[in-house]
């Protein structure tokens, strides 16, 4: 079954997923937000509802609907660090973009090579970080942009890898949500999500925060007031999307053992989280 990416990709998909298994574990039908019921859609019960219970499904949701202030309040703590950064960038512009993320971060850092290579025309490629932690091979990366992205800030081989970057004269840059962890301490300019705790097994606010930060920098680097004015909405828009009615999408996908979806250019990056979400809670699987 095919699922276009307008669907598993906004934000409150995840919401009415969630809330579809707080409904069915009660064993309730899943209704429209209004209350009407949605008949002839039952959760098979068994293996999956497990899963979603062990998993933190509602948890989830919940800190996704954190998205919207998270997004607003980090806004007014990039002003200062993005601004040093753009300076920084605008002064001796890298030839060059190395990454080195995990997990939901290496799907936002896809976010952010689309829109480095397609606003600045600069290269972005990932770091094989065993070539520095295991091999201890420096990269020549002297005045070259090293961009770390982590949740919690504290995997060793991003910190070494960073850290090797540094000493190699890369200006190292960590997008976290934890300011006080090893890879903040180790990196010249430290960019903060504010996403506060994030206690789900699957990533979700953090994913959105590392979005923004990313549109956030662009923004600043090449003085687009289109993506400045965009994000400005971007709060509203996390916040009407929570309020959508995704319960015909939960129908098809509770039944479904595999999918594809589809995304391309930017959206490539938010097909790939999507199907990360579905495989972790799900057990779906997926193609892109």
């Amino acid at each position: 079954m095919s699922l276009g990416n307008a669907a598993t990709a906004d934000p409150d998909f995840q919401w009415a997923h969630a809330h579809f298994e707080l409904q069915e574990l009660h064993g309730a039908r899943i209704g429209a937000r209004s209350g009407k019921a949605n008949q002839g859609c039952r959760y098979n019960h068994g293996t999956r509802v497990e899963n979603v219970a062990r998993n933190g499904g509602v948890l989830m949701a919940a800190e996704l609907r954190e998205a919207p202030d998270v997004v607003a309040r980090q806004s007014e703590l990039l002003v200062r660090p993005l601004g040093e950064l753009a300076a920084m960038l605008k002064r001796m512009p890298p030839r060059v973009v190395v990454t080195c993320v995990r997990g939901s971060s290496g799907h936002a850092e896809n976010f952010g090579k689309h829109l480095i290579e397609r606003h600045l025309g600069i290269p972005v490629a990932a770091v094989a970080g065993g070539i520095m932690t295991i091999y201890r091979q420096g990269l020549r990366l002297k005045r070259q942009l090293f961009l770390a992205i982590s949740q919690s800030g504290r995997s060793d081989d991003l910190v070494e890898a960073a850290s090797s970057a540094r000493a190699f004269g890369a200006l190292t840059v960590a997008i976290v949500n934890d300011t006080d962890s090893p890879l903040a301490s180790t990196c010249d300019i430290v960019l903060p999500m504010a996403a506060g705790p994030e206690l789900s097994a699957a990533a979700t606010k953090t994913f959105v925060a590392s979005v923004a930060i990313l549109l956030n920098l662009i923004a600043h680097w090449v003085a687009e007031r289109a993506i400045k004015a965009a994000l400005d909405r971007l709060p509203e828009r996390l916040a009407v999307a929570a309020e959508l009615d995704w319960a015909k999408a939960v129908c098809l996908l509770s039944t479904t053992n595999n999918l594809s979806i589809l995304g391309r250019g930017p959206t490539l990056a938010i097909a790939q989280e999507a199907s990360l979400k579905l495989k972790e809670v799900q057990k779906i699987t997926w193609t892109r």
